[in-house]
This record gives C-alpha cells, sequence and structure tokens, in this order.
C-alpha cells in the first residue's frame, strides 16, 4: 500500500481510501455498495477494476448474513417525520455553521499563539483567560452583526411573526414550547452558574445598556435578563428597587410587572405592531426573562428612550398617533417628558425594525404606580419610598375607573424624574385614584368573598377574583380586615403566611448560591439551607435553643416580614391567633403550597410522613428529603390560550374514538385556560370557554359526552362578548 505523504492533496487520501476498499472487494468478489467514487459510506466495485497490490488476508468467522425477505420501507425517523427536517432545525444548523465558521483550529491556533505574546510582554494576565475572552467578544460581534443587518438565517423573532399571522392555535403551541424549552435550559444554566468564576461559566454575561433588567445575555438568538438589583447609575450609593440595599424581590416583581404590560398592550397594537413573545423563569429563587433577539438597533427607535431619558424620541407622527390609541384605551394620561409629549412612560421603547415591523418593548412600567403615601397613611404599609418602581396600579382598575367614573387617565411617570413636568397634577391624580381603591373598590370585593358558600370557599382562586377586581394582593390584609366571614379570614390570613414563606425561601435559595465555590455551585448548601428553616419553622428542634430559634422566627421575623409585603392590617387580625398557630393547623398544605410555588422536590414519603403527623414538633427534615428543583414558566397569555385550544381540538377529534382520552384532554385544557383568566380576568374568550366545559355538571352521565360535544361547537361559534349566564343559556338552546 502506497503511503500518503503529510500534507498531500485530498485526491490522495481518496486514493488510499479506494485501495483499501478494493482489497475488500479482492477479498468477497464482486461487492456493490452503491453510489459514487470518492464517498466512505458509497462506493462500486466491479469486474475489470483494478485488483489489490497485496494480498489481504482477514479470517472469517462468521457465515454471511441473510436479508430479511421483508422490510418495512421506511426508517422510524421517517416514520415518525414524514417529511424531512423542519425548516426551523435545518434553518438553526445553518446558523450554527454561519457563526462558527471562523472557529476552525487554524484561526484558534494563531489567536492563542497572539495571546501568549501578548502575555509574554505583561506577566499580570492569563493567555488562556485572554484568548477566551477575546474568543467570546468575536463570538457576539458575528451575532450582532448578523442580527443587525438582518442576515442571522434563524430568528425566534421570525418564528414568533410567522406564528402569529397564522390562526392556528397548533402551530402556536408548538413554537411556544419550543422556546420556553430552550429558554429554561439557558435560564437555569445562568442562573446554576450565577456566583462562579468568570473563567469557568459555560455562558458568558453580554454587556447591554441598562440597570433595570440585572444581568444580561445572549444566547441562539435568545435575549435573557437575570432579574436583580443594581445600582442606579447617576446614584451609585442608592439602588433602584431597594434603596439602601439591595431588593431582588422587587426586581423580581417589575419583572412580572413587564409582563403584564405586554400582555394588555398587545391586544391594542393594530397591525405589523408587534410585543415582542416572552418566558419568564423562575428556578431557584431568581427570576430570568428570555424574549427573541430583536432586528432593532440605536438608530430604530423611534418612541421613547433607551438611554435613561438622556434622549426622548417622538420621531414618527403615525407611530405617535397608535401609542397615543392604546393609551386612551388603557387609560393613560398624556404628558411631556422633556420636549416631547408621550401617552406611555418615558423609558418605553418603539422601534421601527429592520424587517418592516414595529416592535414595543420595555413595558414594565406601562401602568401608574400606586401612591406610597396612600398605602403608608391609609394602607397601614411602612414607607417605601422607591416601591414607585414595583407597585403599580392593575389595568383591570384602570378599565373600571375609565368605564365607571369620571376618573381622569393617569400617568404612568407619576411620581418619577421622567414626570417633573406638571408633576403635581398628575401625582395628585394618582393619590385620588389610590384613595378610591382603597376605599370603594376594596370594600366591594369583600363584600363578594362574604357571599361565597363556605363550600366553595377551599377551592376559590383568590388571584383570580382580586385581579378581577382590579385589586393588587398585597392587599390581602386590608381585604382580610374587612371581611366578616370567619372561613374566609382564614383562607385570606394563610394565603398571607404562604406568599411570605415563598418569599423567606426564595431568599433563603438565592444567599446559598453565595456558600458554593467560586468555580461550582453547591446544590448541598441549598439542601441543607431549606431544611434547615423547614425544622425552624415546624419547630422540630426542642433543645432550648432551638425553641428559641423558632420563637425569635415567628413573633419577630415573620412579624416583621409580614407587615413589609402586606402593612399593619395583618398583625391586627392576629390578635386572637398567631401566625404559628395557624401554620400548625394547616402545616402540610401550606408547606406543599410553599413547595410547589418555589420549585422544590420533596421525596413522596416525605409528604405522606408530613401528612401523618399531628404536631408539627414530631416531623425532622433531613437533606435527604429534598430531591431536587424545578423551573416554573409564565408567558404571554395568547400562548397559554393556545394550548388550551389545541388540546380542545384534540379533544373533540378524539371523542369519536374514546370518550375517556377526550375527558382527559379537556381536562388537561382547563389547567392553562384557566391561567389565562387568573393573569388577564377581562379575556371573555378563555372564559367562555371555561364555560362551556362546566356545562357537563348540567348534563347527566350517560349524556355527559354527547352535549360537552354539542356545547364545544356552540361556543366556538358564539360573540366573545358574552358572560357566562349568557353561555350557558346559549349553549343549552343549541344542545
Amino acid at each position: 500500500m502506497n503511503e500518503v505523504e503529510v500534507g498531500s492533496p485530498p485526491d490522495s487520501l481518496n486514493d488510499s481510501y479506494l485501495t483499501c476498499k478494493s482489497k475488500y472487494a479482492a477479498l468477497h468478489g464482486n461487492a456493490s455498495w452503491g453510489g459514487s467514487r470518492g464517498s466512505r459510506d458509497s462506493f462500486e466495485h466491479k469486474d475489470g477494476d483494478e485488483e489489490s497490490e497485496e494480498p489481504y488476508e482477514v479470517s472469517i468467522l462468521l457465515e454471511e448474513a441473510e436479508k430479511p425477505s421483508e422490510l418495512y420501507p421506511l426508517s422510524l425517523e421517517e416514520f415518525i417525520f414524514p417529511s424531512d427536517l423542519s425548516k426551523r432545525q435545518l434553518v438553526k444548523a445553518d446558523s450554527f455553521s454561519i457563526e462558527k465558521r471562523w472557529e476552525t483550529p487554524e484561526v484558534k491556533q494563531v489567536l492563542h499563539e497572539l495571546c501568549e505574546e501578548v502575555c509574554s510582554h505583561a506577566p499580570c494576565l492569563n493567555s488562556v483567560e485572554l484568548c477566551d475572552k477575546i474568543t467570546s467578544s468575536i463570538r457576539d460581534a458575528v451575532e450582532d452583526v448578523a442580527v443587525e443587518t438582518g442576515k442571522n438565517p434563524f430568528s425566534w423573532c421570525k418564528e414568533f411573526i410567522n406564528a402569529m399571522s397564522i390562526e392556528d392555535p397548533h402551530e402556536r403551541d408548538k413554537m411556544s414550547e419550543d422556546f420556553a424549552s430552550i429558554a429554561t435550559m439557558y435560564a437555569k444554566v445562568f442562573i446554576t452558574e450565577r456566583n462562579t468564576s468568570e473563567r469557568f461559566k459555560s455562558l458568558h454575561q453580554k454587556k447591554i445598556g441598562g440597570v433595570a433588567g440585572g444581568d444580561k445575555f445572549i444566547v441562539d438568538s435568545i435575549l435573557f435578563k437575570v432579574s436583580d438589583d443594581k445600582k442606579i447609575r447617576r446614584n451609585p450609593d442608592r439602588y433602584l428597587y431597594g434603596g439602601e440595599s439591595p431588593n431582588v424581590e422587587m426586581a423580581m416583581k417589575a419583572a412580572g410587572n413587564e409582563l403584564i404590560g405586554a400582555i394588555h398592550y398587545s391586544k391594542h397594537l393594530p397591525e405589523k405592531f408587534f410585543v415582542p413573545m416572552q418566558t419568564l423563569v423562575d428556578y431557584q429563587g431568581f427570576r430570568v426573562v428570555a424574549m427573541p433577539l430583536l432586528p432593532i438597533n440605536s438608530k430604530t427607535l423611534l418612541y421613547g428612550s433607551s438611554d435613561g431619558g438622556l434622549t426622548i424620541h417622538a420621531d414618527s407622527p403615525g407611530i405617535n398617533e397608535i401609542i397615543k390609541d392604546v393609551g386612551q384605551e388603557l387609560h393613560l394620561a398624556g404628558h411631556y417628558v422633556q420636549d416631547k409629549f408621550l401617552f406611555s412612560a418615558g423609558d418605553i421603547e418603539v422601534h421601527q425594525g429592520l424587517d418592516g415591523n414595529t416592535y414595543v418593548l420595555d413595558l414594565a412600567r406601562a401602568f401608574p404606580p400606586e401612591s406610597s403615601y396612600v398605602l403608608q397613611k391609609f394602607g397601614g404599609f411602612p414607607p417605601e419610598e422607591r416601591m414607585i418602581f414595583s407597585r403599580k396600579l392593575r389595568p383591570e382598575f384602570l378599565r373600571f375607573l375609565k368605564e365607571n367614573t369620571n376618573a381622569p387617565p393617569l400617568s404612568p411617570d407619576a411620581f418619577t424624574g421622567w414626570g417633573t413636568l406638571d408633576a403635581e397634577q398628575f401625582n395628585r391624580e394618582v393619590h385620588q385614584a389610590s384613595l378610591f381603591l382603597l376605599n370603594h373598590r376594596i370594600p366591594e370585593l369583600a363584600a363578594f368573598l362574604d357571599l361565597i358558600p363556605q363550600s366553595a370557599i377551599p377551592v376559590l382562586n383568590l388571584s383570580k377574583e382580586f385581579h378581577r377586581m382590579g385589586v393588587n394582593m398585597r392587599h390581602l390584609a386590608i381585604v382580610c380586615y374587612q371581611t366578616r366571614s370567619v372561613p374566609m379570614k382564614k383562607k385570606l390570613l394563610r394565603e398571607i403566611i404562604v406568599r411570605t414563606l415563598k418569599n423567606n425561601v426564595r431568599e433563603c435559595m438565592r444567599k446559598s448560591h453565595q456558600k458554593g465555590s467560586s468555580a461550582f455551585p453547591s446544590s448541598y448548601a441549598m439542601k441543607s439551607a431549606l431544611v434547615e428553616l423547614f425544622n425552624v419553622l415546624m419547630r422540630s428542634d426542642l433543645s432550648d435553643q432551638g425553641k428559641h430559634r423558632s420563637k425569635i422566627l415567628w413573633e419577630h421575623i415573620f412579624r416583621t416580614e409580614v407587615y413589609t409585603r402586606f402593612g399593619v392590617r395583618a398583625l391586627t387580625e392576629m390578635k386572637d391567633e398567631s401566625f404559628k398557630s395557624i401554620f400548625n393547623a394547616h402545616a402540610y398544605s401550606i408547606l406543599t403550597d410553599v413547595c410547589d410555588r418555589c420549585g422544590i422536590q420533596l421525596k413522596m414519603s416525605t409528604l405522606s410522613n408530613l401528612a401523618s403527623v399531628k404536631n408539627t414538633s414530631d416531623f425532622w427534615f433531613v437533606v435527604s428529603d429534598v430531591v431536587g428543583f424545578t423551573s416554573s414558566l409564565k408567558s404571554l397569555t395568547l400562548f397559554d390560550q393556545a394550548t388550551g385550544t389545541s388540546l380542545l381540538h384534540q379533544a373533540e377529534e378524539k371523542s369519536a374514538f374514546s370518550t375517556i382520552h377526550a375527558t382527559r384532554l379537556r381536562a388537561m385544557a382547563l389547567e392553562p385556560l384557566k391561567h389565562v383568566v387568573s393573569i388577564d380576568p377581562e379575556n371573555t374568550f378563555v372564559s367562555n370557554l371555561i364555560a362551556a366545559h362546566t356545562v357537563r355538571s348540567l348534563s347527566s352521565e350517560m349524556e355527559q359526552s354527547v352535549l360537552e360535544s354539542h356545547a364545544l361547537n356552540a361556543i366556538l361559534t358564539l360573540p366573545s362578548n358574552l358572560s357566562s349566564q349568557e353561555i350557558k343559556r346559549s349553549i343549552l338552546t343549541q344542545t
């Protein structure tokens, strides 16, 4: 066999490979492998081809296997995926190859040698770290150029626009599921490596303007923002949400406000105007906001500000008019920000994208703040000067003011540096609206809750009822103070305990991240911290020191935490019994609820044993009781609506073959649909779909499946503005 010289052209390699093939053919006779010359997996040897120059001796130990007479013509991949790879997969693969094309071994070798040369003249530098930073910078630059020039082959933004252009809920469901899956995967990496040394991180932070969103990363055409409380650029001694000290809880709340703003703005935007899809991922006490990387840059901004108010834009008369219409729909007041008249918060951004679409983003301050003075003076909340950036009035409350009162529109920039012109007028109007909330809407909500039968209280969705009336959950204690029903008071107090513990547990997980090594986080440290907190709550340690710690926690620390979040009314409601006594009576349900909301997985045997104990001090948690941690997601309601609607359509398709399977799918559809209504109570279409499902209670068991099938078909053809009672009457008439 001829040896192949180093550096010889590819043809010599092919010739050497073909020589090996010919030796195989000489041993086994004529062999037909199909294909063309030069392919390793496809070569055809025929009579007359050049024989091998050397004998090729191989001992044959097995007889030639016979080919099965009947084979299914399709492979498993072809059977599951009848067509070729999806367009999305092909485009993503192409995008990956373009991005990595410059990262060849030759280029990396040259870069490494250059870094070593630089570091030889600067001993304080590390060549490996320098090389990694330069590589990361080049990778970011390649992606930036691809996005800003519109030449990025794959874009989640394009996928979103395409999904929005069709009315197929199944396609929207698939797209949102893919996006959420990838966003969750990367979000977990960011959170897990949060306190890891930069040199050991898998993904590196990208410097992007603004402090409100926290640390920012760009991966796979997705922008990630890890919610955190950063110092104010113009006042480095103060934090954006916490003031003198950082408040990550309020930063997470601001991220939730951005999602609420996106949901309600998207209802009123015309064609070709989009609020980009976004997913909130909660994991191990942190929150990450994921949204597609948009085809925008500093030159595409036409409305709002992207530099903290240094420059205000209102450059397009057409866009100005559209944002004015949206603002009037949401009952927002037009006001001057410097020399520009806006109908939105000053830090909103409206871009004319490079793809021809218009994008509306940065909606964390979409709605006016609740008056801190009114909260403190009449609501009994502690003074918090910077809570105006996280405590907002509900959009449902603004709609009520618009439709049922003569209250003027409210400015989202009230009490802030963005709204200094005519500040006295706009601040006074928000004061009055906040007072109306306390003096009218909250008493109306309390009166409504008193009418709910005691048998329905355990399954009552408090968030849905509060939000439907435009009341924030921070007013739980004030509502509890005004209710007369004892079972309802207990329900509200239990919710106060659960929400306070939820934030305590989240803070515990965040603090435990700092206890890991600089290279890798410690899962054991987090589990140990949680177990210690649970045991103090349960008063499991019966030693004098353990009893003292439990007393300090329940009688001092926990009461302070409740006061901070829900005001003094929560403490005045606890004259007859303590928070500890309520916890003891409902320890199992409260702890499981807290673990579900925080993504903490406990062993099934642990839950079973916990449910059986009568005295909380009889149960002792250990690290092995904590199995692991899960993530929870929130996204635009249109995707939850698409998921629920898709499941309902599948249920109708399966109802002719299996009533049991159709019933299961309908039950599965209720979960995302109810989630939509809890976030957006004004969504009448989803409310009507849920109402159609409740028709099963009006039919006998034998007629149930037939009636439900007719009911769903009827509901899809009815107007979306009917009430639940009207929809039931219409369904009964048609079925």
